[in-house]
């Protein structure tokens, strides 16, 4: 996935203006969350692997 300041761009440019506090903040929220799972299929990809 894309960096989390590249997400704010793109979603600044669809939305034709600036973000909120809140928007950010919520972005923030998804890219970490997103991020998180990321690792956690990387994990069980590795581990399924070494079996």
């Amino acid at each position: 996935m894309e960096s989390f300041l590249k997400v704010c761009e793109d979603t600044r440019k669809k939305l034709g203006r600036q973000l909120q506090g809140k928007e950010k903040e919520f972005l923030q929220w998804m890219y970490d969350n997103y991020k998180k799972e990321q690792e956690k299929d990387e994990c069980k990809r590795l581990q399924s692997q070494s079996v």
